[in-house]
């Protein structure tokens, strides 16, 4: 038993040449990727900021201006007497 198996000559060019629906695709991902990067270079220098100095001060100002109170007591901050710190 003999198997007949034509030969077909093989495009290569046609295999292995991407289409344009795969090139967005890859861009997009390569867009995607490069976003989340640069959202963690954010992230990553919030993090290292020390914050308490800022806290500490707004929290100073707003006792010598006797509003600190109006923060812990009323749940709508900023206060209406607040005005503009």
């Amino acid at each position: 038993m003999r198997l007949n198996l034509q030969r077909r000559p093989l495009n290569v060019g046609a295999v292995i040449t991407p289409t344009d629906d795969q090139i967005s695709t890859c861009q997009e991902a390569i867009k995607l990727e490069e976003d989340k990067r640069k959202n963690w270079r954010l992230e990553n220098i919030r993090r290292k900021h020390n914050y308490i100095p800022f806290i500490m001060n707004m929290l100073k100002i707003l006792a010598e201006k006797g509003q600190l109170v109006y923060v812990f007591l009323e749940p709508s901050f900023p206060h209406p007497s607040f005005g503009s710190c």
